[in-house]
Parts: C-alpha cells; structure tokens; sequence
C-alpha cells in the first residue's frame, strides 16, 4: 500500500475554498463526484490530515491502509470510529487517545481494559476515564492518578473507591467541589449515596 505523498496543485490549501460544499450536495449525501475522490489515496491523505473524521466517507479498500488511518488519527482521535474493527489495534487505539482521550470510546473493550492505554487517554483528558472497564475503575493506583489530576473525575471511579478517604482526599485537593461524587459510610458498614 502506497504511503501519503504529495498533493495535486489543484486540491491546494486554500482556506478560503469550501471544501464542505464540494463534497456533498444539498440533502448533505456524498455527491458521485465525491465518492471517486475518496477513493484517491492522495487526495484522501490530504483530506484526513485537514479533517479526520473525513475518514467515515473513505473507500474500504483505503481504509485497509495504516497510514491513511494514522493520518486521521492524529488530526482527530474521534476517527476511530470510523476505523475498520479488525484495525483496532493497540497501535492504532493508543494513537487515537493521545490526540483525543475519549476516542476510548470507540475502542474495543479488550483495550478499554488495558492500564496503559486508559493512563494515556486520562493524560490527555481525565474524563476519559468514564470509557474504562470497570476493573480499571476499581484500581485504587490508577483511580488516585486521575482524580489527583482532575477531581471531577471521581465520578467514574467504582462506588467502593468513591467512598476510600485516600481517594475522596485526592480528589477534593484538587478540586473541592467534587466531595459531591464521595459515596458516605454510615456506621453500620453500608453504602449510601450522598445527598
């Protein structure tokens, strides 16, 4: 598969030409015109690295190419949902959560599971941590990392990390609004939801 090289003249980068008119017609559906242009590796290297999510009208056979894929990613993680599931990979997902962390989303649940790629979208964005598996979010390390980063992010921690001091404490340094998301122990040992 080719790699992403230079650009006709004519596509340019002209900011003032729209390219969103050129590609669809009144009732926003792909005009035929267009359909061809996502099946040029070279214009489709160009649009993916203006506009990732370009990336949902591209030609399957194109979208079979780790650069193209790469391409977009970087612009915007949020591509990865328009990434084939079978190039999901680790490489691919972690690629999409450095330039967008809630591109975690769009990843298969085998990834949503892994403490290195969840650490690298909650480095990008704390609330990204809403998208991990629930093993993660009842992982006392991890959990700690991203409420010292973000205390809003308690929320998405499990209830029995929500109610840990060492936790609650975390979040509230940073932030002392999110004691809202603390679950309270009463005495006799069961959880209850604050008021």
């Amino acid at each position: 598969m080719g790699a992403c090289n230079s650009v006709p003249r004519y596509v340019g980068d002209d900011d003032d030409f729209n390219w969103a008119s050129f590609f669809v017609n009144e009732h926003n559906k792909l005009c035929p015109e267009t359909k061809e242009i996502y099946s040029n590796r070279v214009l489709v290297c160009h649009l993916v690295q203006r506009d990732g999510l370009k990336l949902r009208h591209v030609n399957p056979e194109l979208l079979e190419d780790p650069n193209i894929i790469a391409l977009a990613l970087k612009k915007n993680g949020l591509a990865l949902q328009y990434v084939p599931p079978h190039k999901r990979t680790k490489e691919t997902v972690r690629l999409a959560v450095d330039q967008n962390g809630h591109a975690l989303m769009f990843a298969p649940r085998e990834w949503q599971d892994v403490s290195e790629v969840v650490s690298a979208a909650v480095a990008q964005d704390p609330h990204a941590f809403k998208w991990a598996s629930e093993r993660l979010k009842n992982n006392k390390g991890l959990v700690l990392k991203v409420v010292t980063k973000n205390g809003f992010a308690l929320p998405y921690a499990s209830e029995e990390l929500r109610a840990d001091e060492d936790v609650i404490s975390a979040a509230v340094g940073n932030q002392k609004k999110a004691e809202i998301y603390a679950v309270k122990k009463p005495t006799n040992g069961d959880f209850v939801q604050p008021l």
